[in-house]
């Protein structure tokens, strides 16, 4: 699976197979979605999976993540 193209909140569209997506995104109500908090940092949440894909040994080890720092 290649993380970094993979639509994550399209997933909480409904059971879908990842080759459907393309037609998923053309009928899928993401207005309406309810996200889960963890989905407000969606680069976070795609390091913290390919981090874990790492750890079980089944994807490469992730670049360090930069940090965006916040301006107030």
């Amino acid at each position: 699976m290649d993380l970094d193209n993979f639509d994550l909140p399209l997933i909480y569209a409904g059971t879908i197979c990842s080759d459907e997506t393309s037609r998923i995104k053309r009928i899928a109500r993401l207005d309406c979605l309810k996200l889960p908090r963890f989905m407000d940092d969606i680069e976070g949440y795609r390091y913290q999976l390919q981090w874990l894909g790492y750890v079980n040994g089944i994807l490469p080890k992730p670049a360090p993540r930069r940090i965006k720092s916040k301006q107030k």
